[in-house]
């Protein structure tokens, strides 16, 4: 699978999600809408699977642009993976910077783009 993630809809609240790096390994989680918020600029989600726990996005006004704040709280239960963390700690960390650097730059096309 080419890195990046790949997602279907379960239903209308809820999707699977294949996520892969530099690393040859996905991981694979299923998240459900917990807050959509217009009012208030959030959306957060919770997740199930190979990643346990929640992540959430906040717009705020920044300028004459808007601030994208994420920030998420996750547990590894991808049994490799947590038998693997203490050891591969540095490549792990490496692999995710890159992963969250390739989400910005698509982020930031897609919102050039419309």
């Amino acid at each position: 699978m080419a890195p990046g993630p790949r997602g279907r809809p379960l239903d209308a609240t809820t999707g699977t999600a294949r996520f892969r790096s530099l690393l040859p390994y996905d991981l694979v989680v299923t998240a459900r809408a917990l807050r959509h918020d217009p009012a208030a600029r959030v959306l957060e989600i919770g997740l199930g699977g190979d990643l346990e726990g929640w992540a959430r996005w906040t717009l705020t006004p920044e300028g004459t642009g808007t601030r994208a704040l994420y920030e998420q709280e996750v547990e590894v239960r991808a049994r490799l993976l947590r038998a693997l963390a203490v050891p591969g700690r540095p490549v792990f960390r490496a692999n995710h910077a890159l992963m969250m650097r390739g989400g910005r730059r698509g982020l930031a096309a897609h919102l050039r783009a419309v």
